[in-house]
């Protein structure tokens, strides 16, 4: 068979023309760069285990397979797409792999999360206090002056919170099952996204609190409902509506 490239002067390797889906079984080093002839057109064709350097700048290569291929410094063409080499593509997938990961530390919560698990903090000062993601379980915090502070992603695992200063208060996705707001001032808190199984609400202040998303018990939500009012200044949501009230 001729070979399509023989007036190729920088051809290195006599290939023949592609068949439909051909599959080329002993990989060799070739190029295909000359001006003279056109842009070669492998669509179809099978590179599995190809391992060799290839230069096939503009080649169409719409519908090939590289199945365990290792083919290095390529210009590939594929259908409309430009002009792109491979270890370009490869490094857009790293630096996308770093903004995944960046992203999600900063998402995390502070490495300096601090514990006070069943400690006895009645009557404390946390006021307008960074408690991102610290740890709270079991601990009593009654009549504590928590005003203004930053409990995003904070632990309140079967925390007593009763007659706790809590007002402004930022509880985005804490844990506050079990937890104990009983007559608590919760006045412009945001519970938003929070976990709340069996959390004991009992006379609460809850003016301008906002209850986006938090999951409570029927039971809870009507009786939050008897006294709910208000609207959240940080969220603008109102406080009725975040609770579902009729």
């Amino acid at each position: 068979m001729q070979n399509r490239y023989a007036a190729c002067p920088e051809s290195r390797l006599q290939i023949p023309n592609p068949k439909p889906k051909p599959k080329i079984s002993h990989p060799k080093t070739f190029r295909a760069d000359s001006a003279s002839i056109p842009p070669p057109d492998y669509s179809g064709t099978d590179f599995t285990d190809y391992r060799y350097p290839t230069h096939l700048p503009n080649a169409s290569l719409q519908g090939f397979h590289l199945v365990g291929s290792q083919m290095l410094s390529q210009e590939l063409t594929i259908g409309p797409m430009k002009t792109l080499s491979v270890r370009a593509i490869a490094r857009r997938a790293v630096l996308n792999l770093c903004l995944i990961i960046a992203v999600m530390i900063v998402g995390l919560p502070p490495a300096h999360a601090d514990s006070y698990d069943r400690q006895n903090l009645r009557m404390s000062d946390f006021s307008n206090r960074d408690l991102r993601g610290d740890d709270f379980t079991r601990a009593d915090l009654a009549n504590a002056n928590l005003h203004g502070a930053d409990l995003r992603g904070a632990r309140l695992f079967d925390t007593t919170l009763s007659q706790a200063d809590m007002t402004d208060v930022n509880m985005t996705g804490a844990t506050l099952d079990g937890a104990r707001f009983i007559r608590t001032n919760l006045t412009n808190a945001i519970l938003e996204g929070s976990y709340a199984f069996d959390t004991d609400f009992s006379g609460a202040i809850i003016d301008g609190a906002d209850f986006t998303d938090v999951l409570l018990d029927p039971k809870t939500n009507d009786r939050l409902c008897q006294t709910a009012r208000g609207t959240n200044p940080i969220t603008g949501r109102d406080t009725r509506d975040t609770l579902y009230c009729p």
